[in-house]
Formats: C-alpha cells, sequence, structure tokens
C-alpha cells in the first residue's frame, strides 16, 4: 500500500450500469485485459447454457413455462419466509459473534423492513419471462476453465435442497445471480478473512474490491444479456429485469449469512458486506 493513489476510481452506479468497452485503462490494467475477456466469455457461456436447457420439451417437467403472479407471489412467500427464518438465526447469535461482526449484523437486522421491502416486489408487479430447468447451484467453482474456454459442471442443484426443490423450474436470473455472488466472495473474500487481520488499511481495500466485483460482474453481465436478447426465458423489460436480478442477488446473500453462521462464522462479514453493500 506504499503506492496508494490520491484519487480511488469511481465505482459504477450499478451491475447493469457497466460497459466492458468504456473502462477506463486504470480498470482495466487492475483487472487484466485477459480477465475480461474470460469474465464475457463465460457470460456467453452461461446465456448459451440456459439457451440449451430452456430448448428442452421432452416432457412437462422439461418444458419451459410462463411466469404467472400466483408463480411470483409463491417465490415471494418462500424467500420471505427463509429470510426471517434466518434473521431469527442471527439475532439470537448476536451475543456469540465477533463484536465487528455483530455490529454489522445488528445494522442489516435494523434494515429487515427495508428488504422485506424490496423482497415485496416480485410479488406486486407482473413480470413477463419463463421458468426453466436451471443449473441450481451455479458458482465460480461449478465451472473449468480449460484454457480455451469454460466447461460447466456438476448439474445436481443446490445439495441443501430436497430433489424434489431441485428439479422445479425456475428463473434463469437465479444461476445469474449465484455467479455473481461468488463474484463477491472471490472479491471480498482475501480482504475480510486476511488481510483484515495483518494490519491492512481496509477501507482502501475494500473500494479496490468493490471496483473489481463491480466492473467483473457488470462485464459477465453485459456479455449475458446481448447473448440472450431474443430469449423469452428473461424479461425484456429493462425494469423488470432488474427487479429480478436484485431479488435474487438478495435472496442469495440471506441464504449466505445463514449458511456461514452455522458452518462457517468467519465467514459471515463477507454475504453481510454484500448486503449492506445492495442496501446502498
Amino acid at each position: 500500500l506504499k503506492d496508494k493513489l490520491d484519487e480511488l476510481p469511481e465505482l459504477p452506479a450499478s451491475l447493469l450500469d457497466v460497459d466492458p468497452e468504456a473502462l477506463g485503462p486504470l480498470v482495466r490494467d487492475f483487472i487484466g485485459s485477459v480477465f475480461v475477456e474470460m469474465v464475457a466469455l463465460l457470460g456467453r457461456r452461461s446465456a448459451q447454457l440456459h439457451r440449451a436447457l430452456a430448448s428442452l420439451s421432452q416432457g412437462p417437467e422439461l418444458t419451459a413455462e410462463p411466469f404467472s403472479l400466483l408463480y411470483q407471489k409463491s417465490l415471494h412467500q418462500s424467500i420471505r419466509g427463509m429470510t426471517l427464518k434466518v434473521f431469527a438465526e442471527l439475532d439470537r447469535s448476536l451475543p456469540k459473534l465477533e463484536e465487528q461482526t455483530a455490529d454489522v449484523i445488528r445494522g442489516i437486522l435494523a434494515e429487515k423492513k427495508t428488504i422485506l421491502g424490496r423482497l415485496r416486489r416480485i410479488a406486486e408487479r407482473k413480470v413477463r419471462a419463463r421458468k426453466i430447468r436451471t443449473h441450481g447451484d451455479y458458482h465460480l467453482g461449478q465451472v473449468l476453465y480449460t484454457g480455451k474456454d469454460f466447461t460447466i459442471i456438476d448439474f445436481e442443484g443446490e445439495p441443501a435442497r430436497s430433489m424434489t426443490e431441485r428439479r422445479l423450474k425456475q428463473s434463469a436470473l437465479r444461476d445469474v445471480a449465484g455467479m455473481i455472488r461468488s463474484f463477491h466472495y472471490a472479491a471480498h473474500g482475501p480482504i475480510l478473512l486476511r488481510a483484515v487481520r495483518q494490519g491492512a488499511d481496509v477501507d482502501y481495500l475494500e473500494h479496490w474490491a468493490d471496483l473489481w466485483y463491480t466492473c467483473v460482474s457488470g462485464t459477465f453481465l453485459h456479455a449475458y444479456i446481448h447473448e440472450v436478447a431474443d430469449a423469452d426465458f428473461v424479461p425484456e423489460d429493462k425494469e423488470d429485469f432488474a427487479l429480478l436480478l436484485e431479488t435474487f442477488l438478495l435472496e442469495k446473500a440471506v441464504y449466505e449469512l445463514g449458511y456461514e453462521l452455522n458452518n462457517r462464522p468467519d465467514w459471515l462479514m463477507i454475504p453481510a458486506r454484500g448486503i449492506v453493500q445492495m442496501l446502498r
């Protein structure tokens, strides 16, 4: 950190505002031009995976079907129930957490009404899209880079869910949200798990981590959206697309809070940081 910049690059307003072609030379050099191309390729391959899954028609359990307001209300109730359960567990666990982590969790618990309000929007507005069979547990650990391309593996779905739940058709953007949350873990994990214990300037490092996460996720999204431009399994309307994506990003981050609390409490700050960033 001897060569800190006096003026840090500005963060894009949102993931959907990132234009890979407009990344400045400093940001592109920081991420790495080759890595920018790799992430764009991963976005295209993810879209092509969903196109292939959306084309399945061997039976009703595989064939894509349209969203309905009833489905959206059911989706909302499911996510809301999970959120309330995780928040109750976090509240009970506050005395056992490190003080710094507990402070951040208290802040998130204080925003429960705001979070539930954002999640409620999925039940209030009919979205034009289709449910398809999805990967179900999509993240960086499920893709292998061959040196030229990506191979996607492990299609058994989320291990914590029942087999019946894993076979349900979902929005493709649930997979997209899973990958984006994985980018957040990649960016913030090394800082929150190691650098903070070594006395590093965490605020400075986290700005760069936020920049990497936002630009990499935005590049992935940009390529994905371009590849599914005429597909009917994602909303054509930009507001509906943003609504679904935010809903699934919040759902995934809240799920991660519960998972880390029960399995890796030292990692709890990573999804907590993600939720704080989303609320901003």
